[in-house]
């Protein structure tokens, strides 16, 4: 992917819990969309005008709170953009929003001409999404740097996340950059090929291992 082809990504970290939230845009539209807008919808703002691009959507990894809270402020700020989320977010933690779309596993988002993938990666919660184009996966908080979403939520489940690390995001290309959804690891971004020698939750070579790591 040469520079030209590249998106627009701008990585933010915002927020009492070290999250991260994302702009990704089109250079040549200067349309973005933000992902997990939360806690300071001023700041995405800010960053999205800094930069020459118009926030058009909302994608969201998951619905807890921490990710979503500065929905409603956002939409203020920007108008009635779409809000796409997992068909599988529980009605409780749905944003109320005009326009919600749906998302099924392998969907495709678009901002302006740059289109990523929606993958299902159900775990630390069962809606949740990672977002991928070509080398670039906005991992919410299925995958952190040396780390992993915590399994013990009254809607998480740890055989899932061990089928959405092992069996879905170690597959993919060891150049595939990871950014996580939270700023809890050594480094804000790393690639997975790294990851895979760093990761506890990635070395954990078996199902069990792997649980016994995550709960302890």
């Amino acid at each position: 992917m040469s520079e030209q082809d590249r998106p627009f990504l701008k990585q933010l970290p915002l927020g009492p819990m070290d999250n991260f939230v994302y702009l990704v845009g089109d250079p040549a539209t200067h349309t973005a969309a933000a992902i997990d807008p939360a806690w300071d919808a001023a700041a995405m703002v800010d960053a999205a005008r800094a930069a020459g691009y118009a926030i058009t959507a909302i994608w969201l990894t998951h619905g807890h709170y921490d990710h979503t809270n500065a929905v409603a402020d956002l939409l203020a700020a920007v108008g009635d953009v779409p809000v796409y989320l997992s068909r599988q977010m529980p009605a409780k933690w749905r944003p109320a929003a005009a326009i919600l779309v749906e998302l099924d596993d392998g969907d495709t988002v678009s901002v302006g001409d740059v289109r990523f993938t929606a993958l299902h990666t159900p775990g630390h919660s069962p809606d949740g999404l990672c977002f991928l184009h070509d080398n670039i996966l906005i991992a919410g908080d299925t995958l952190f740097i040396d780390g992993c979403g915590r399994c013990d939520l009254p809607d998480s489940d740890v055989d899932a996340m061990y089928e959405s690390i092992h069996g879905r995001l170690m597959r993919l290309p060891d150049e595939t950059v990871i950014y996580p959804g939270h700023d809890y690891g050594p480094k804000p971004f790393d690639t997975l090929g790294n990851q895979k020698r760093t990761n506890r939750f990635m070395l954990a070579s078996t199902r069990e291992a792997f649980i016994h790591e995550r709960m302890g």
